[in-house]
């Protein structure tokens, strides 16, 4: 009743480059340039190197407040160095971090973070070479290093510009590619009919049949396998919405024909609800349906299903769905 999984025995957790990745996961590491954001990461530390010692040179040269203000001996450049490294380093760690995503958005908020940091020292070094112009004669060293570091302070903001560019230009291209090529999230509701009576029985797992009509529904875009998403039964006794599960194919381990959508709702009801009207909505695939050797793989990768599932909707991207709009209607 529920024989839509690879054939194989199933591990606690499943192996694999892209095993409980989300489809938007697996856009940002096809579309991250790991290899750009790498000479970007390695141009913005050579950069704070570069700003780091010209802070330094400039604390040892004369700070005469009277001559260039009260903004040439701050030290902006070691804290603007600081904020701006770790930075840097975010956007090293993309490429060997397994999220992309999560790093890209972590690395993306430094960078911010930098980019503030940096203003206050191009704003500083402008101010304290304004000041200095024309009071010194011109072998001294200093307004020469200020001006020095406000270049390689422009170089910076530029290069944090353009890391905040790449992130903003992929978060909208895996933002197309899903809202065009993938059918998630899809909502649907159906009334709840007899199957074969397989799932409690044989496998322990019960499941919710939905109506042919329901089933017919189904975009091609949906094949057969396994789903995970939020469901939510339709009663006066129960207002809940749960974890689910559902499986949309012919049971090939069943030998079946016909295809079916059955629903396995992540919780214990005491009693059936046929007749009642179940919504859904589906936010991925878990994997492919094939058959197996015997009840005992199917059991085991039904129970492997389940805990992929729960695992993936407490991610804040499926949670958005918990409370859509969709079940309160």
């Amino acid at each position: 009743m529920y024989p839509t999984v690879p054939y194989y025995v199933p591990r606690s957790r499943p192996i694999g480059r892209y095993q409980h990745r989300t489809p938007v996961d697996i856009g940002w590491r096809l579309r991250w340039p790991f290899l750009f954001s790498t000479i970007l990461g390695v141009a913005m530390i050579l950069c704070i190197l570069v700003i780091g010692a010209l802070e330094v040179a400039s604390l040892a040269q004369s700070t005469n407040k009277d001559v260039f203000g009260n903004t040439s001996a701050t030290g902006a450049g070691i804290w603007c160095g600081v904020f701006l490294s770790i930075a840097a380093v975010l956007i090293l760690l993309i490429n060997y971090m397994p999220n992309v995503r999560l790093w890209a958005k972590i690395a993306f908020i430094a960078t911010i973070v930098a980019v503030c940091f940096t203003i206050i020292l191009i704003g500083l070094d402008a101010k304290a070479v304004q000041d200095g112009r024309g009071a010194l004669p011109s072998s001294f060293e200093k307004p020469k290093i200020l001006s020095a570091q406000l270049a390689f302070a422009c170089i910076e903001f530029v290069l944090c510009l353009i890391f905040i560019t790449i992130y903003l230009i992929v978060q909208a291209a895996v933002g197309r590619h899903i809202m065009t090529n993938t059918p998630w999230p899809y909502f649907t509701s159906g009334t709840i009919v007899h199957g074969f009576g397989r799932g409690s029985k044989e496998l322990g797992c019960p499941t919710a049949n939905f109506d042919e009509e329901t089933v017919d529904k189904l975009p091609s875009s949906i094949d057969q396998g396994v789903y995970y998403g939020w469901a939510k039964l339709l009663t006066k006794r129960n207002n809940e919405i749960y974890k689910m599960v559902t499986s949309v194919g012919t049971n090939p381990f069943y030998n079946g024909e016909k295809k079916s959508m059955e629903t396995h709702i992540i919780h214990e009801f005491p009693e059936d609800f046929y007749g009642e009207t179940l919504k859904i909505v589906l936010l991925g695939e878990i994997r492919k349906m094939t058959t197996f050797n015997n009840a005992g793989e199917l059991v085991a990768a039904i129970q492997n299903d389940i805990s992929t599932a729960k695992e993936r909707l407490d991610s804040d991207e499926c949670r958005q769905y918990h409370n859509h709009s969709f079940f309160q209607q």
